[in-house]
C-alpha cells in the first residue's frame, strides 16, 4: 500500500530481493495519488513476476531473452548476444549472478571499465547494449554510464589498379564471380553464395533477394535481407552474366571459404590486405569519381541510408586533401 511522502507525492514498494550483502532490494514507484503509485507497482509486479523469481539474475534474465527472441532477431545479432553472454558468463561471474534488479549504475561502469582495458570501443558499446536490452525488457530501467569514445574507422579501400591486379589474380579460379560480384554489383558475402542461376534472366539481371549468414555453432542459415533496399534487381556486365551461366551456378565456395581463399589471393599477388566487404567501398569510390549519382549507387548496392556512401566518399576526399597539402608544401618549399 502507497504511503505519502513529506513532498506530499505518494510512494508504492515492491520487494524484488537481496543484494550482495543480504540486503533488502525495493523498487519504489512515486505519483500523485496513493491509487496511481499502487498501479503503476501492481502493473510492474504483473509484468515481470518478482514475487514468484525475486533474486532473478542477469544470467537467467538473459537466457530468457535470448530464447524468446530467437525468432525476431537477425542471425548476426543473435550470435553476437550469445557470444557476449557466453563471455561475461565465463569471465564476469558475479557481474551475472546479479539480481538485474540491483545492476546500478556503479556496477555497471565498472563492468564497462574493466572491459574497456582490453576491447575495442564499438566492442564495448555493444556489450552495454546488450545488457542494456535484456535490462529494458523486464522493465528495469538501463543507468547511463561513461561509454568509451567512439573511434573514427580506418578504411583500407582499394583503388582500380588494386582491382584490376585482384581480377587477374583470381581469374579463372572458383574466386573469380564472386570477386566480380562483390567489386561490380556490388554485393555482400552472404548474397553471393545465397544466389541462384535461376535469380539470373535472360537480359541479364539478377534479383538479389536472398541472403545467407554464419549463426550460433558456425550453422549457416538463411535469412532475411539486411534491408528492404537489400531486395533489388542488377543487371550484371555481358562478361560477368555469361561466366556465371557457362559455369551454371552463381557460387560454389561458403562463407568462410570466401573470406581464406581471398586473403590468399591478395598475398600471393602482392596487394596490401583489405576486407572482401571492401569491394563494397571500392565501388562506391570508383562509382563516384566517374560522375555516378548517389541514388544509383545506393539503389545497386543495396544501402537503405546514405551512412556508407558518404564515409567512403569523406575517406577518399581526406586522401585527395592530403595528396593536394603536399603538392602545395613541396610548391612552396623554395621560399623556406
Amino acid at each position: 500500500m502507497a504511503t505519502r511522502l513529506p513532498s506530499g507525492s505518494y510512494r508504492a514498494q515492491v520487494f524484488l530481493g537481496f543484494d550482495d550483502n543480504g540486503k533488502r532490494i525495493y523498487k519504489s514507484f512515486t505519483a500523485d495519488t496513493a491509487n496511481q503509485a499502487d498501479l503503476l507497482a501492481l502493473q510492474f509486479k504483473a509484468k515481470n513476476k518478482t514475487t514468484e523469481s525475486p533474486q532473478r539474475t542477469f544470467l537467467s534474465a538473459s537466457g530468457e531473452f535470448l530464447r524468446s527472441n530467437t525468432k525476431t532477431l537477425s542471425i548476426t545479432t543473435l550470435r553476437s548476444y550469445e557470444g557476449i553472454r557466453r563471455m561475461l558468463s565465463e569471465n564476469y561471474k558475479s557481474f551475472c549472478a546479479r539480481s538485474i534488479y540491483n545492476i546500478d549504475r556503479s556496477c555497471l561502469q565498472k563492468l564497462i571499465n574493466s572491459l574497456s582495458a582490453d576491447h575495442s570501443p564499438k566492442t564495448v558499446r555493444n556489450y552495454n547494449g546488450f545488457i542494456c536490452e535484456v535490462l529494458r525488457i523486464n522493465g528495469v530501467e538501463p543507468p547511463k554510464c561513461q561509454l568509451p569514445q567512439k573511434k573514427k574507422p580506418v578504411l583500407n579501400i582499394p583503388d582500380e589498379a588494386a582491382i584490376k591486379r585482384l581480377f587477374e589474380a583470381v581469374k579463372g579460379t572458383d574466386l573469380e564471380v564472386p570477386v566480380m560480384l562483390g567489386a561490380l554489383v556490388p554485393m555482400r558475402r552472404g548474397e553471393i553464395v545465397a544466389a541462384r542461376l535461376e535469380d539470373l534472366d535472360d537480359d541479364n539481371v539478377l534479383h538479389i533477394h536472398r541472403s545467407l549468414a554464419v549463426g550460433a555453432k558456425g550453422v549457416v542459415q538463411e535469412k532475411m535481407p539486411k534491408n528492404d533496399s537489400s531486395d533489388r534487381f542488377v543487371k550484371l556486365p555481358d562478361e560477368l552474366a555469361d561466366k556465371i551461366r557457362s559455369q551454371g551456378y552463381v557460387c560454389n565456395i561458403s562463407i568462410k571459404a570466401i573470406s581464406t581463399r581471398f586473403c590468399r589471393a591478395l598475398r600471393k599477388s602482392g596487394i596490401e590486405h583489405f576486407r572482401f566487404h571492401d569491394l563494397r567501398h571500392a565501388f562506391v569510390s570508383i562509382a563516384h569519381a566517374a560522375g555516378i549519382p548517389d541514388a544509383y549507387i545506393m539503389a545497386r548496392g543495396g544501402w537503405s541510408t546514405p551512412y556508407t556512401v558518404n564515409n567512403v566518399y569523406k575517406h577518399v576526399l581526406d586522401a585527395d586533401r592530403i595528396k593536394i597539402e603536399n603538392e602545395v608544401n613541396d610548391t612552396f618549399k623554395k621560399l623556406l
